[in-house]
């Protein structure tokens, strides 16, 4: 029975792949069904992924609610949606396009993998990186342009706070201040508007 659906599996691919245009996506449900396929995740999932390359090939918009939506509810659903959400990565990672770890965040599972986990910790290196040097940047302007302490405070957290706010931290309060710098907890937006702790240097 596995080689039956395998082998049908193949030949609807093949159709898929030789008749694909930028309307294809609305009849992978159609093609399935003709083929004794429908409500199966794994040939849904196949047939998405050719049209995820496609569509990212022919630099068309791709859309992953679209694809979730079209996804049977069976035993696979959630290891196939984690599949699609690797190759809609790896396709946008080889046509040099934006790499935000959010993209994925809300698919099943898909935190776990060790591509997203690698992904969202580069990508919050960086932010960070940028963003201390953003807010030592804010408070060393803030401090040599102004002359009366209060208002230097209240300016510098407020700058802080604006900076912190463009790079996706949403600052919570500030939890401590010392002779050089400024801590604050503040939440990530990016991933899971989990809560971090933030130090800004002078």
């Amino acid at each position: 029975m596995a080689s039956i659906t395998n082998s049908r599996l193949e030949e609807v691919v093949d159709r898929f792949e030789l008749h694909w245009s930028n309307l294809s996506r609305e009849q992978i449900v159609h093609l399935l069904s003709q083929a004794g396929l429908k409500g199966n995740s794994v040939a849904t999932g196949e047939l998405i992924r050719v049209d995820i390359q496609r569509r990212y090939a022919a630099k068309l918009p791709v859309e992953l609610n679209f694809y979730w939506l079209m996804l049977p509810e069976d035993g696979n659903r959630s290891e196939v949606m984690r599949e699609i959400a690797f190759e809609d990565y790896r396709t946008r990672k080889f046509h040099a396009l934006s790499l935000r770890p959010e993209r994925w965040a809300g698919s099943l599972g898909v935190e776990s993998e060790s591509w997203f986990r690698e992904l969202a910790g580069s990508q919050n290196s960086e932010v960070t990186t940028h963003f201390l040097e953003s807010i030592a940047d804010s408070i060393g302007a803030e401090a040599s342009s102004s002359s009366s302490s209060s208002s230097s405070s209240s300016s510098a957290n407020s700058s802080i706070e604006s900076v912190m706010d463009s790079l996706g931290f949403k600052p919570v309060r500030q939890i401590g201040r010392g002779a050089f710098s400024r801590v604050y907890l503040a939440r990530q937006e990016s991933l899971a508007k989990r809560y971090v702790v933030v130090k800004a240097v002078q």
